[in-house]
């Protein structure tokens, strides 16, 4: 049980370094605390990136967290064959709105509570679930700067096209030193929690 309860304690507290790694005000490319380290986009069309890559993001975590001060910075652009290339990393303020106790561990940590027939068994286990939720509701409604990181791909036969595109293909981006892992940005995918309830009753 101890071991269990130094792995959830864990996962509450590596929540905010999970999202760096990764992750509502509406801005522009222009705005303040924004980037645009490019010769070939310009700011208009930035815009328009950003705003589609900001929409992914808070419909992703809708219910889980909110997002305010969009910050992105756009940089390593290149053009060759036909197709555009620029990384994204935005800096945002991401804010936990989910009640913890809501979550799947917890609801699982909750059923083995009320599984244990045993007095000592079931204070155990509260002990486990009331430090879990001590854990992790020091973040709720709590703002944490957090960042994710993108690689859009455009389709336009010259550089002066590049600007007058609406089709971009987006990917979620992990720099690694063989190269930078890409993960195609879906519309509509939905947030997938850390652990399960089963997790909660191990």
């Amino acid at each position: 049980m101890k071991r269990v309860l130094k792995s959830f304690c864990t996962i509450g507290l590596a929540l905010p370094v999970i999202f760096s790694l990764m992750g509502i005000t509406s801005f522009a490319a222009t705005g303040e605390g924004s980037e645009l380290e490019c010769d070939i986009l310009e700011e208009g069309q930035a815009d328009v990136i950003a705003k589609q890559l900001e929409k992914c993001i808070t419909n992703k975590y809708q219910g889980y967290y909110t997002f305010d001060h969009f910050r992105p910075t756009f940089f390593n652009e290149q053009y060759a064959d036909g197709v555009y290339m620029v990384d994204v990393d935005i800096s945002v303020e991401k804010t936990l709105v989910r009640d913890p106790g809501e979550s799947a561990i917890a609801r699982g940590m909750k059923q083995e509570v009320e599984a244990k027939i045993q007095v000592r068994q079931r204070d155990t286990a509260q002990t486990v679930l009331d430090e879990y939720l001590s854990n992790t509701s020091k973040y709720l409604n709590v703002p944490v700067e957090t960042g994710f990181e993108f690689r859009v791909y455009i389709a336009a036969l010259t550089e002066e096209e590049v600007n007058n595109a609406t089709d971009f293909e987006c990917f979620y981006r992990v720099d690694a030193e063989d190269g930078p892992i890409l993960t195609p940005v879906i519309e509509n995918e939905p947030f997938v929690e850390l652990g399960t309830e089963e997790d909660g009753k191990a």
